[in-house]
């Protein structure tokens, strides 16, 4: 009977031996499948924020282009393409003879204006291929201040009386540097957005511990 009973009690205790070997293991998992999620979940925020940058400045692109077309139909939509040129007024002089034209009417910005816009969703498309979302730091600063030196030159030469610019020149300096600014705004925002998110997460856990 004794003999029984250490066999069962032997056998309950390799039992649980084994039930535990396995709730550790499935704890391990667990931990695992945490920080893989976590490490998905930081992932997921530079191109969350990358998604919201790219699809802003095709909407604000796509803008600039619909005032000219709203205003060549007409009607109601005339009315649409004024606020559009009110809309853009701020960022801009709108000046007729310095804006290309669509439709026989202007562009919602200049043309340099355009160009920035319009290199700034170039280079915002091209940023995932070329630096990706891992890196984190900004290029050189040579990098932005040789276009912004350049723009500012032919700027410049033409407030002076120097050297006149053209659509060529301010078309060529304004694409420049938009296509240059993605590289330091895209990193400079998921830095912001990832500090943010991190301090909120630390906020409450630190509400739940209390």
């Amino acid at each position: 009977m004794l003999k029984n009973f250490k066999k069962v009690n032997l056998k309950n205790k390799q039992y649980s031996l084994k039930f535990y070997i396995k709730m550790l293991n499935l704890a391990d998992y667990e931990n695992e499948y945490n920080i893989i999620s976590l490490k998905t979940k930081i992932k997921k925020i530079p191109f969350i924020v990358y998604l919201f940058i790219l699809f802003f400045v095709l909407l604000w692109n796509v803008l600039i282009i619909l005032a000219p077309y709203l205003a060549s139909i007409g009607g109601i939509w005339s009315d649409a393409s004024i606020l559009l040129y009110k809309f853009f007024t701020p960022y801009c002089h709108q000046e007729d003879g310095r804006s290309f034209h669509l439709f026989g009417h202007k562009f919602g910005v200049c043309s340099r204006c355009t160009l920035i816009y319009s290199g700034f969703l170039a280079g915002s498309i091209i940023f995932p291929f070329i630096r990706g979302f891992n890196k984190k730091e900004l290029p050189s600063i040579w990098l932005l201040l040789i276009p912004v030196f350049l723009l500012f030159t032919d700027f410049l030469f033409d407030v002076l009386d120097i050297l006149k610019n053209s659509f060529t020149t301010r078309s060529v300096t304004g694409f420049l540097v938009g296509a240059v600014l993605p590289f330091y705004i895209i990193p400079g925002t998921i830095i912001f957005v990832e500090e943010v998110n991190a301090f909120l997460k630390n906020y409450r856990n630190a509400g739940k511990s209390k």
